[in-house]
């Protein structure tokens, strides 16, 4: 599995947290820490049988029961190397701050993988930045 994403990124070290509610196990982290772009992209691999499809209606349930989390868009899309890609864009408060996340899910090889991009405010322009970020990662995927 490999995807692009834009050059400003850097990989970051992190640690891998189990826990028994998730089928995802993180596998690579990267972040942007450039002024009005900051953001970080998560990518995870599936640690049991769920499906693309599976990953995404378990993260629905898990945001439509936050007190404050909301679903901006669900979809399922081809993208040009012929992945079929499950993404899903919603918000969250945290500290008393809207912000944005794009979660995509995709199986490469028999694997199921996620992507997750989110950083800072749900402002106007955050929204372009990650949904650009998200796009590029999401042409890419193969």
């Amino acid at each position: 599995m490999s995807f692009n994403y834009p050059a400003d990124f850097d990989n970051v070290s992190y640690s891998v947290i189990n826990s028994s509610n998730s089928s995802m196990e993180l596998i690579g982290k990267l972040e942007n820490s450039a002024r009005f772009k900051v953001q970080t992209i998560w990518v995870d691999k599936n640690i049991s049988a769920i499906s693309p499809a599976e990953a995404r209606d378990k993260l629905i349930s898990v945001v439509k029961n936050l007190s404050k989390g909301e679903i901006v868009s669900t979809t399922s899309e081809t993208n040009p190397n012929g992945v079929v890609v499950e993404k899903i864009i919603f918000t969250d408060e945290d500290s008393g701050s809207r912000e944005r996340y794009c979660r995509m899910f995709f199986k490469i090889n028999d694997s199921v993988y996620g992507i997750m991009i989110y950083g800072g405010k749900d402002t106007a322009d955050k929204q372009k930045v990650i949904d650009n970020t998200a796009n590029i990662i999401f042409q890419s995927i193969k």
